[in-house]
């Protein structure tokens, strides 16, 4: 008898030890903890979407589950819930109420009962580009030549600031209405022209201009 009771002491020193060194999920790359909110089945913090019961949750896999969310939420150690607002009647809680171990990850908390562990999406600033206004161009020697689309029927400023925008390039252009350049450097013999000789509208938006014939509008990214 003296052995089992022996062997029950270490067994929970042992369970305690193990929850001591159990910690918070820490939130992964591009997403910033909010902390622990009450939850219930009832009336979700998080509605949008959801995946339940994994056998294996981690760290990553609820925030790679909710990229398209501004919010992805982890609770009871195996349930993951998504959503672009923290609907009420849920507030934000103690952050020991967050401590059910990860099904997938038994050294971290996944948030708990009735208690879930919201993150939010890291949103970078939005990009702002300044007109340089009209600038000359030609077919055999253009004036933004790295990268470049064509759109009969959609293109806009923003549409080719967008295109532009993911190669961090330095200059956006639009012209005959149609089409997108892209480049770090505003390339000879291209020089500014008059305004008033960029006048085709875009073929996606009429009430803006996109250009003309051998004229590209030229948007510089602010750093």
């Amino acid at each position: 008898m003296k052995m089992i009771h022996n062997f029950n002491i270490r067994s929970s020193s042992l369970a305690i030890l193990f929850l001591l060194q159990s910690v918070p999920l820490i939130a992964a790359s591009g997403w910033a903890s909010q902390g622990c909110f009450s939850d219930s089945s009832t009336s979700r913090a998080l509605q949008a979407a959801s995946r339940l019961n994994s056998p294996t949750f981690d760290s990553t896999e609820c925030v790679t589950f909710c990229e398209p969310y501004l919010y992805s939420g982890i609770e009871n150690g195996r349930d993951c819930y998504c959503d672009n607002v923290i609907h009420s009647p849920s507030v934000r809680i103690s952050d020991d109420s967050c401590n059910v171990l990860c099904t997938g990850q038994p050294d971290t908390y996944c948030g708990g009962l009735n208690a879930i562990q919201i993150f939010k999406k890291d949103i970078p600033p939005p990009i702002v580009w300044n007109s340089l206004g009209c600038y000359t161009d030609s077919t055999s020697s253009r004036t933004l030549r790295t990268a470049s689309y064509t759109s009969v029927s959609a293109m806009t400023i923003a549409s080719c600031q967008a295109f532009c925008a993911p190669g961090n390039y330095k200059y956006a252009g639009v012209e005959y209405a149609r089409e997108c350049y892209c480049d770090n450097t505003i390339h000879s013999p291209g020089v500014p022209a008059s305004s008033s000789d960029c006048n085709m509208p875009c073929t996606g938006d009429s009430s803006t201009t996109c250009g003309a014939g051998d004229r590209i509008q030229i948007y510089q990214r602010q750093p």
